[in-house]
C-alpha cells in the first residue's frame, strides 16, 4: 500500500509512476524528494550547491549538495529534472519502487535510485 507521499508519484486513477512533478510557470521555493520506505527530504533552491549531471553507460546521474547533505540519483529523465531545478519549477521527485508501481513502457522516464547522505561536519568542535 503506498504512503500518501508515494501516491503523488501516481498518475490520477492509475498506478503508473511519474518520476517528478513540476509546476510550469509557477516557481517554487523548494522541492521534496520522496524515497522508497516513506522518507521525505525537503530542499530549498537558495541553498543548493554543486549541481552536476553526468551521463555514464546509458545512465544519468544527478548530484548536488544542500546544507550538510549530499544527494545522488540515478535515472533516465534527469535532464528534465535539472532544467526544472534551474527554472525553480520542480515540486517533487519520486524514487521508483517496483513493489508499488506497475511496470512502465521500455523507454519511460524513471528515477530508480536516490541516496541522501549527511556530509561530515566541516565546523570545528567547540570544547
Amino acid at each position: 500500500m503506498p504512503t500518501e507521499f508515494q501516491k503523488g508519484a501516481m498518475q490520477a486513477g492509475s498506478e503508473l509512476y511519474e518520476p517528478f512533478i513540476k509546476t510550469e510557470g509557477f516557481p517554487q521555493m523548494g522541492f521534496s524528494i520522496f524515497c522508497r520506505g516513506g522518507q521525505r527530504h525537503v530542499f530549498f533552491y537558495h541553498n543548493l550547491d554543486n549541481l552536476d549531471l553526468i551521463e555514464q553507460g546509458g545512465d544519468e546521474f544527478l548530484r548536488f549538495t544542500h546544507r550538510g547533505k549530499a544527494v545522488t540519483m540515478r535515472g533516465t529523465c534527469l535532464h528534465e529534472v535539472i532544467e526544472a531545478v534551474i527554472a525553480h519549477t520542480l515540486q517533487a521527485i519520486y524514487e521508483h519502487d517496483p513493489a508499488l508501481y506497475a511496470p512502465g513502457a521500455p523507454n519511460a522516464s524513471v528515477i530508480d535510485r536516490i541516496a541522501v547522505t549527511a556530509l561530515p561536519s566541516v565546523m570545528p568542535k567547540v570544547s
